[in-house]
């Protein structure tokens, strides 16, 4: 018999200011993440994309 798990996909966390946000965040994840577009930047937390 097989457990469903569920699991935290993706967190959308809404900031003032994009570039300062990435760089905090990828300085904390220790990850460079990809931007998406001027006010997205995705980045991996252990199978998190935030």
């Amino acid at each position: 018999m097989w457990v469903v798990v569920p699991r935290l996909f993706l967190v959308s966390l809404p900031v003032s200011d994009a570039e300062a946000a990435a760089s905090f965040y990828a300085h904390l994840l220790e990850t460079a993440g990809v931007r998406v577009s001027s006010g997205r930047h995705y980045l991996d937390a252990g199978g998190t994309t935030l």
